[in-house]
């Protein structure tokens, strides 16, 4: 099999190659994609970062229990029941609703 190569073809053959650089060769290409997508991730979270919808009161009803407990329309709903709605960043205790003015009610 050797035979058909000339000694500069040989020099570049990958069975002639120590082990070592064999074992380098071969995991190059698992590394470059590891890497890759390292990349890749790091560019999706640094130009278009984590989409979500934040939890905005669009309509109250009237005679609703939303309505009797003070919620109007574009009011944010930061927490319920100490479980911290995870799309909204304030700290807050209790069951908070974030108004319009700016203004908080506890209930």
């Amino acid at each position: 099999m050797l035979k058909k190569y000339n000694e500069d073809e040989r020099k570049k053959l990958f069975t002639l190659k120590p082990l070592y650089q064999r074992s380098l060769i071969v995991f190059g290409g698992p590394l470059a994609n590891f890497v890759l997508a390292v990349v890749i991730f790091m560019c999706i979270y640094m130009f278009v970062g984590k989409d979500f919808t934040p939890a905005v009161i669009n309509e109250v009803q009237k005679d609703t229990p939303a309505e009797i407990a003070g919620l109007v329309k574009n009011d944010v709903i930061i927490e319920i029941d100490n479980n911290k709605n995870i799309a909204h960043s304030e700290d807050c205790i209790d069951f908070h609703i974030k108004v319009n003015d700016n203004h908080s009610h506890s209930h």
